[in-house]
């Protein structure tokens, strides 16, 4: 078992099918003492102007949506007695939540999304060598 100190990331779209990936990464933080990291990347595509009205218009309201999703993540965890903080990042998803996980140290990353991609949830561990490696759900 995981000694303290221990650091989980969450990474979510707050859909309803990320909710199995929450539930494991709560689980594990509890039962192993870790702390919670939960994000949300604002997908920004390159070339995207930010400045365009309907460009702003359209991140406006995807920051509204997930920041009351994490907010509500956030106290679902605290309520468990998980130490856990939050961040929103805008940008393409793979280099947010890599910088996030090197940023915050992070043993075990956990990713949850509805799965367009067929990929509903997933884990990855964080390496002392910097690369990650891939764990069937549930790890």
């Amino acid at each position: 078992m995981p000694g303290e100190g221990l650091r989980i990331l969450l990474a979510t779209d707050g859909s309803h099918g990320s909710s199995t990936a929450e539930a494991y990464a709560c689980g594990l933080a509890r039962s192993w003492g870790a702390s919670l990291t939960v994000m949300s990347v604002l997908e920004f595509p390159p070339g995207m102007d930010p400045d365009y009205e309907v460009n702003r218009l359209y991140l406006d309201g995807l920051m509204k949506n997930v920041t009351t999703k994490l907010t509500d993540l956030k106290a679902r965890a605290v309520a468990l007695g998980i130490s856990v903080q939050s961040y929103v990042a805008t940008g393409i998803p793979s280099e947010e939540v890599s910088a996030i996980a090197r940023t915050q140290e992070a043993e075990l990353i956990m990713v949850g999304t509805r799965g367009k991609t067929g990929l509903d949830t997933s884990c990855w561990e964080v390496r002392p060598s910097e690369s990650f490696g891939w764990c069937p759900a549930p790890c």
